[in-house]
């Protein structure tokens, strides 16, 4: 075997797993960016510009305008300038019952709903334990004709 033969092969063993590794580094950075951006989506905006603040900032770090916080049932919302905090309360409550509503019957109509399939499941299984009526009468009718040639059979 020829040595720049063993060389090139420890050369291509060396870069697949150079490049397995820059493969898990970019899959790596890639879930950072997928988490930062989620936490991004999922932080409070300012009102001014969309930009993501953190909680509790008194100003904004992109177009530096002042943030009015308002805590609502043990969350944080921001407010306009505009905005009443009495009035917004009010508002921000009736939404989340609204919302707690929702949950309540999208929850009861799930629970309807798996009961209905079980209900139905159970029926699939309760058919398939039980012969069908025709299948009965026909066994009988087998019966009936066994009998029939065994009492054949005895009087001979």
């Amino acid at each position: 075997m020829d040595p720049s033969d063993i060389l090139g092969a420890l050369q291509r063993t060396t870069n697949i797993k150079q490049n397995q590794l820059t493969l898990q580094e970019i899959a790596g950075l890639r879930e950072d960016l997928r988490r930062k951006e989620a936490e991004e989506a999922a932080a409070p905006k300012c009102p001014y510009c969309a930009g993501a603040i953190s909680n509790g900032v008194a100003k904004c770090r992109h177009c530096t305008s002042e943030v009015q916080w308002c805590e609502v049932e043990g969350k944080a919302y921001v407010l306009t300038a505009e905005e009443v905090p009495q009035y917004f309360v009010q508002q921000k409550l009736h939404e989340l019952a609204w919302e707690k509503q929702q949950r309540a019957e999208a929850e009861k109509l799930l629970a309807e709903a798996a009961l209905k399939a079980s209900a139905e499941k159970q029926k699939e299984i309760d058919e398939m334990n039980w012969p069908s009526a025709g299948a009965i009468i026909i066994f009988f009718i087998f019966l009936v004709f066994i009998i029939a040639i065994f009492i054949s059979e005895a009087v001979r």
